[in-house]
């Protein structure tokens, strides 16, 4: 195999000196060269440092490159050698192409003459000007670029250091820097710069004194810490310094934290110290650590007491620890100021380390990059799953390459799984059996949040046990659940040691093993969950029998988009009364066994099954632990129970269910969120619970005649679908009560959706809050209105926390709609996304989280007609106009931009795209701009045009008194529309005008415009899509009308 190379020189030097020896060769220079040398330090100082000449030797220019660091000591005459300004040049050449760290030393010179060539320095360079004129540029260049470094000032006062602890701080520093530039540190530490860098920086806070170094097993917590602490220690400002390795495994020896206590003792003491208690009781060893600075390293801490034992407590002023721990929680208990969390090596780097050791180089032989990058995936960026790997294949034939990467598929590597699985050791058994059914059941996707509701099926304490997972760092702790691959196939390799038996182990995943102990049933009450996706398996009649010896199974899934699992000559005679989760999709029953105990059952998910009913009516009364009943898209149940002990019951799915034509009473489910009867051929609208929690009704396609007025108590209601409803004729979401307050209801209401319902006449009382609204379609539409919009704005908490806003109203081939129905949804349209888009805005602000991708909302309304509603005034056919802000509407810190278009949409199956940007003249008469966003519109087979409108709203840090809107050469008019708010949470209070740009002939390009006054530009074009045909009528035309609220 080859060997890594590098065309890369090393560095022969590790400093090189630059002075000018008049000035300081016998005094400063000389004790700084003593002082570097005595610390081993390679240093180039030329012995025969006179003015010989003006141009540098190939020795002096090849020892300026050959070195890592250099020191130059600018003193009063430094500049008067020619010698010297040019071995600067060449310094801060190499600073630049090499990046060599240059450290100034201003020796009795002020650093603002250096940088500006002032006091003895000019003097200097006007000498150099007669015979050197082009290189004094160069020279003067290079003095700037020094004098601006940060570096040493030495003035030589009566209030200066001495010069002695100067030149112990200049060597404590280039040792410091040195070693982090050092190419001998350990050559298997990759990608990891970037995190030693992080940690340094935490040692170098005086708030910081103990550092957490946090990750899984195997992902280089110990190698990350060796290399902190050499680098810390090698120029080290503490008294004692000490790396404790293997605290846990060596805390389990005999007296094992007593020697660990006497060890770390004696050595930062620097005696033969000995504790004969469990913890350092003696006031004279406590004094004596009080009394020193001390940088330690405490390596694989796993209790608590271990640190307390140690007399971390005791250090004195000044000191720095680090702890590595799989533990979050206990690096929690000992308080530590900083956690760093060690992450997983990018692809690059993990290649690169794999290579390492399978190659003893940086990248792969020819031909074995594919197989590399398979080995570098299957580690998942942990170094010491790299490292073994690479080891085990190196000098092995590609043929012995691919017999390995087979052989991991079913025997995992076991000196991988040595240090994952001391964590899993140290686990509880209720997190023990937590990790093992995610590892073997639960894919790497979806929140976390809903893995722990998946696990609460099972256990109580889910929520606890999930936590204690991840602070062991065997679960990602983020808002997305994942847990690492090479921790999925250790508990995967722990289940299959149970037995060679599958029907013997506890979980049961891999198809080839179900499928096997199904047809044979070779099953035990050994197993306690099965998942099986049954597209990975032939087709398998089920015998009715075949769970009779699984007493002891809580978990059964049965998934996939095909059925392989039939049903024998009749149904299931028995299932366990413990099962928890049952998902059988494509079931083939008839119904489940009439000896079934479902109390137990927290999951039942029969999608598109072939079940008629579920059970007889008398074992209704068992469901007391169910939360989630999915029978969606069953196409012959005809009933459900009437779960009437079901009050856990959070989820009942029955979509498309086409032969349910009635379900039960729902009043007592008091915990239903989500009820979703769409396409069920129901009349009647079901009886649902009166409660604060149902938060999602679908009612889509029903045969529903009318809405009870009870809908109006659902407060939780968040989504309301009653669309392609075709008995639908009035909605009314605000019916008053006798005795009750007149307070609008519904306030969290976002989206409802009546689309399509072609006889719906009148939609009235919608909350102020809605989000979204479809009406398209509603061909019999006439009113619609909406509750006080400003009685109620105060009451309504939008957007719920969303950091983009987006709103929608849609009411396409509402042809019926009339006048005042339009302009009520205009208003409420404006009023409260404006309003809400203001309030959301404002809490980005306050909360400092507000940046370019959230500077702006977006919303949307259609409406029918060719006509812009009356209340629109000002207009001009010019191709721009300009408008003054006045009042309050010049000191408010957000713009809303409102614009909407006519656009005939008849026979076109078009795009519509538009863009918009906006540009604003301050007092100041400095202009600022905003870009708007692009919206695509698509094309509508409507009778009639279609009014579009945009509201977009923008922060800002200060309103201009002036606005000026301008079009491009395809429109030809335009007028403003303002609205002000005095407040971000008032009402908008006034109109002042608007903004108008129509495409057609009618107007003329206004050549007086003065475009530096152009704040705000337009542009509206359409684009079709490839079936439209090329020659397009020409009396198509657009119309904009825009807005713009303060």
């Amino acid at each position: 195999m080859a060997s890594s190379s590098s065309s890369t020189v090393q560095p022969r030097f590790q400093v090189f000196l630059s002075f000018r020896g008049e000035d300081t060769r016998h005094g400063f220079t000389s004790h700084l060269l003593e002082a570097l040398k005595g610390r081993g330090i390679n240093v180039f100082f030329d012995e025969e440092k006179l003015e010989k000449g003006e141009e540098l030797t190939p020795a002096l220019l090849n020892a300026i490159k050959a070195s890592k660091i250099s020191i130059i000591i600018l003193s009063k005459d430094y500049a008067s050698s020619k010698s010297c300004l040019a071995e600067l040049s060449k310094i801060m050449e190499c600073k630049v192409s090499q990046g060599q760290i240059v450290l100034p030393i201003f020796y009795r010179v002020n650093p603002s003459d250096v940088r500006h060539h002032s006091g003895s320095f000019k003097e200097s360079f006007h000498q150099h000007l007669t015979d050197k004129p082009k290189e004094v540029e160069r020279w003067k260049a290079a003095f700037t670029q020094v004098g601006n470094l940060k570096g040493w000032h030495i003035d030589g006062g009566i209030f200066d250091r001495s010069e002695t602890e100067y030149i112990k701080g200049i060597v404590e520093d280039v040792i410091r820097r040195l070693s982090r530039k050092s190419t001998s540190v350990s050559q298997d530490l990759v990608g990891m710069e970037d995190q030693i860098e992080k940690i340094l920086l935490l040692i170098d806070q005086e708030h910081i004194r103990v550092i957490g170094i946090w990750g899984m097993g195997g992902i280089g917590k110990t190698s990350l810490a060796e290399e902190v602490y050499n680098e810390v220690v090698s120029g080290s400002k503490f008294d004692a310094h000490y790396f404790l390795q293997d605290v846990r495994e060596k805390s389990l020896e005999r007296y094992g934290m007593q020697s660990l206590q006497n060890e770390l003792l004696s050595k930062l003491l620097k005696g033969d110290i000995h504790i004969d208690t469990r913890f350092i009781g003696s006031t004279l060893v406590q004094d004596r650590l009080r009394n020193v600075r001390l940088f330690v390293v405490f390596d694989d801490v796993s209790n608590q007491d271990q640190i307390k034992r140690l007399g971390v407590e005791y250090y004195g002023p000044g000191s720095k620890v680090i702890v590595t721990s799989r533990d979050r929680q206990l690096l929690r208990n000992i308080k530590v100021d900083e956690v760093h969390k060690v992450e997983e090596l990018d692809k690059d780097d993990s290649l690169k380390l794999f290579c390492k050791f399978a190659f003893k180089q940086d990248n792969p032989e020819v031909g074995f990059l594919d197989l590399s990058n398979k080995f570098s995936r299957y580690a998942g960026g942990n170094p010491i799953a790299l490292k073994v790997l690479g080891a085990t294949l190196y000098q092995k034939s590609m043929d012995e390459w691919n017999s390995a990467l087979e052989k991991l598929e079913e025997y995992p590597e076991g000196d991988i799984f040595g240090p994952l699985k001391i964590s899993f050791d140290g686990l509880g058994r209720l997190e023990r059996n937590m990790f093992l059914d995610l590892a073997c059941f639960y894919e790497n996707n979806g929140k976390l949040l809903y893995v722990t509701n998946w696990l609460g099926c099972f256990y109580n304490g889910a929520w606890i046990g999930i936590s204690n997972l991840v602070d062991k760092c065997l679960v990602d702790g983020g808002s997305d659940y994942r847990m690492h691959d090479l921790l999925k196939e250790m508990g995967m390799d722990i289940v299959r040691q149970e037995s060679e038996d599958p029907g013997k182990r506890s979980r049961l995943w891999c198809p080839g093993d179900v499928y096997h102990v199904l047809k044979y049933k070779k099953v035990t009450e050994s197993i306690k969950g099965i998942s099986l996706n049954m597209e990975k398996i032939k087709k398998l009649h089920i015998s009715p029998d075949v769970f009779e010896k699984m007493n002891n199974i809580v978990f059964i899934k049965f998934y996939g988009f095909s059925n392989k699992l039939l049903r024998a000559s009749q149904d299931l005679s028995y299932l366990p009364d413990g099962l928890r989760y049952f998902q059988w999709d494509y079931c083939p029953l008839k119904s489940l066994p009439s000896n079934f105990d479902p109390h137990n059952l927290v999951v039942l998910k029969l999608k598109r099954s072939k079940i008629e009913q579920l059970w007889d009516g008398h074992q209704d009364q068992v469901f007391v632990n169910l939360k989630e009943m999915n029978l969606s898209e069953s196409k012959n149940i005809r009933k459900i129970p009437n779960l009437l002990r079901a009050t856990k019951l959070e989820t009942l799915d029955c979509r498309d269910c086409i032969s349910l034509t009635e379900v039960p009473c729902m009043t007592h489910l008091i915990s239903l969120k989500d009820l979703d009867l769409k396409h069920c051929p129901i009349s009647k609208f079901p009886e649902i619970p009166n409660s604060l929690n149902l938060e999602r009704l679908n009612l889509f396609g029903t045969r529903i005649e009318e809405v009870p007025s009870f809908i109006c108590k659902l407060d939780a209601l968040r989504k309301f679908n009653l669309s392609n409803c075709p008995n639908i004729t009035e909605l009314n979401l605000n019916i008053e009560e006798e005795g009750v307050s007149s307070i609008p209801r519904l306030q969290r209401l976002r989206e409802l959706d009546v689309s399509n319902c072609k006889s719906l006449k009148s939609l009235s009382g919608l909350p102020p809050g809605l989000e979204r609204l479809d009406a398209s379609n509603c061909i019999s539409l006439e009113r619609v209105s909406f509750t006080d919009i400003y009685a109620s704005l105060e009451t309504v908490s939008f957007t719920d926390g969303e950091d983009f806003i987006y709103h929608e109203f849609a009411f396409q081939d509402c042809s019926t709609l009339n006048q005042e129905a339009c302009g009520n949804v205009i208003s409420a349209y404006l009023t409260s996304h404006i309003q809400s888009s203001a309030k959301q805005l404002a809490k980005q602000l306050t909360e400092d989280k507000l940046d370019e991708w959230h500077r702006f909302s977006s919303s949307y309304c259609y409406l029918p007609g060719s006509e812009i509603s009356d209340k629109f005034e000002n207009q001009s056919r010019n191709s721009s106009i300009t408008v003054k802000l006045e009042g309050s509407a010049t000191s408010q810190r957000f713009l809303c931009f409102a614009l909407c278009l006519v656009l005939d949409t008849c026979n076109s199956d078009g795009v519509y795209s538009i863009k918009s940007g906006y540009r604003l003249k301050g007092k100041d008469g400095v202009y600022q701009n905003f870009k708007g966003d692009s919206w695509f519109c698509e094309g509508y087979h409507t009778r009639d045009s279609c009014c579009w409108n945009s509201e977009e709203t923008f922060a800002v840090s200060e309103v201009g008194s002036s606005i000026n809107c301008s079009s491009d050469e395809d429109h030809r008019s335009c007028s403003p529309k303002i609205i002000s708010q005095n407040s971000l949470v008032s009402q908008i209070v006034h109109f002042l005008g608007q903004l108008t740009i129509e495409e057609g002939a009618n107007g003329e390009k206004n050549d007086h415009e003065d475009p530096a006054t152009t704040i705000s530009r337009l542009d509206c074009k359409r684009s079709f899509s490839s079936d439209d045909e090329e020659d397009h009528e020409p009396n198509k035309r657009a119309k904009i009308f825009h807005y713009l609220l303060i």
